[in-house]
Protein backbone atom coordinates (compact mmCIF):
# COMPACT_ATOMS: atom_id res chain seq x y z
CA UNK A 1 0.00 0.00 0.00
CA UNK A 2 2.95 2.17 0.55
CA UNK A 3 3.74 1.83 -3.02
CA UNK A 4 0.13 2.82 -4.07
CA UNK A 5 -0.12 5.75 -2.36
CA UNK A 6 3.75 6.87 -2.66
CA UNK A 7 4.52 6.52 0.61
CA UNK A 8 8.89 6.12 0.53
CA UNK A 9 8.69 4.97 4.39
CA UNK A 10 5.89 1.83 4.78
CA UNK A 11 6.88 1.99 8.49
CA UNK A 12 4.19 4.92 8.23
CA UNK A 13 1.22 2.66 6.55
CA UNK A 14 2.61 -0.11 8.80
CA UNK A 15 1.60 2.37 12.07
CA UNK A 16 -2.18 2.61 10.64
CA UNK A 17 -4.66 1.38 12.79
CA UNK A 18 -5.60 -2.21 11.86
CA UNK A 19 -9.13 -1.72 10.68
CA UNK A 20 -8.05 1.52 8.21
CA UNK A 21 -5.37 -0.59 6.73
CA UNK A 22 -7.98 -3.50 6.47
CA UNK A 23 -10.69 -0.83 4.65
CA UNK A 24 -7.69 0.31 2.19
CA UNK A 25 -6.84 -3.41 1.18
CA UNK A 26 -10.35 -4.43 0.72
CA UNK A 27 -10.71 -0.73 -1.14
CA UNK A 28 -7.82 -2.09 -3.63
CA UNK A 29 -8.95 -5.73 -4.25
CA UNK A 30 -11.50 -5.06 -6.71
CA UNK A 31 -8.49 -3.62 -9.16
CA UNK A 32 -6.54 -6.96 -8.74
CA UNK A 33 -9.44 -8.96 -9.26
CA UNK A 34 -10.07 -6.78 -12.65
CA UNK A 35 -6.53 -7.25 -13.77
CA UNK A 36 -6.62 -10.62 -12.83
CA UNK A 37 -9.81 -11.58 -15.23
CA UNK A 38 -8.24 -9.43 -17.60
CA UNK A 39 -5.07 -11.41 -18.24
CA UNK A 40 -7.21 -14.79 -18.33
CA UNK A 41 -9.69 -13.05 -20.83
CA UNK A 42 -6.40 -12.05 -22.73
CA UNK A 43 -4.82 -15.67 -22.82
CA UNK A 44 -7.89 -17.24 -23.74
CA UNK A 45 -8.50 -14.68 -27.11
CA UNK A 46 -4.89 -15.23 -27.76
CA UNK A 47 -5.36 -19.34 -27.45
CA UNK A 48 -8.78 -19.07 -29.86
CA UNK A 49 -6.74 -16.82 -32.48
CA UNK A 50 -3.67 -19.20 -32.81
CA UNK A 51 -6.59 -22.10 -33.57
CA UNK A 52 -7.94 -20.10 -35.67
CA UNK A 53 -5.26 -19.33 -37.76
CA UNK A 54 -4.43 -22.69 -37.85
CA UNK A 55 -7.04 -23.74 -39.21
CA UNK A 56 -6.49 -21.38 -41.38
CA UNK A 57 -3.76 -22.62 -42.41
CA UNK A 58 -4.96 -26.06 -43.00
CA UNK A 59 -7.50 -24.46 -45.11
CA UNK A 60 -5.42 -23.19 -47.43
CA UNK A 61 -3.00 -25.99 -47.88
CA UNK A 62 -6.10 -27.73 -48.67
CA UNK A 63 -7.38 -26.07 -51.39
CA UNK A 64 -4.44 -25.29 -52.88
CA UNK A 65 -3.20 -28.68 -52.75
Amino acid sequence: MADRWGEPDPRKIAQLPADIITHWQAFFMPEQENTTKTQQTTASIASVRTDIESQCHDVMRAING
